[in-house]
């Protein structure tokens, strides 16, 4: 009886999932018209909205006119996301840390022999969270002279 539940709850729930998905274009609109062009119906549509749109992208790649990117931005977004991951890392660590010598402090001789094994994982992942920290910092100062 569980299990029949069970079925037709999967049953429904894929037959909601297959009516919600729908098919939008986000293609380049000229008039712009908001929407899809293939769903609206509206501009963007013709052969030749489509190839001017196209070359106008790579004009504006080429030229460095709209949507070019800008060094300071990208160091700052940069450097405000190491520094996030690593607060995050330091953080774990010093939890995982924390917890393992509370664990080795208060346990018998038996854990306190599979704490001590533990600690060679942890070693390893705080060498390597902290080296990619290391490395994506020298990385990232060492481009942004160019």
């Amino acid at each position: 009886m569980v299990k029949k539940v069970l079925m037709i709850i999967y049953i429904v729930i894929l037959t909601l999932l297959f009516i919600g998905i729908t098919n939008v274009s986000f293609a380049y609109n000229p008039k712009g018209t908001t929407g899809s062009s293939v769903t609206t119906g509206e501009g963007g549509s013709s052969a030749d909205d489509i190839i001017s749109g196209a070359n106008g992208f790579i004009e504006s790649g080429e030229n460095k006119i709209d949507g070019s990117i800008n060094e300071g931005e990208l160091v700052e977004t940069s450097n405000s996301i190491y520094n996030m991951l690593l607060a995050i890392a330091m953080v774990a660590a010093v939890a995982v840390g924390v917890y393992l010598g509370i664990k080795f402090m208060v346990s018998s001789v038996e854990e306190q022999a599979k704490v001590k094994e533990l600690l060679v994982p942890y070693v390893a992942g705080c060498i390597v969270i902290f080296g990619a920290m290391g490395i994506w910092k020298l990385a990232v100062t060492t481009f942004s002279k160019f």
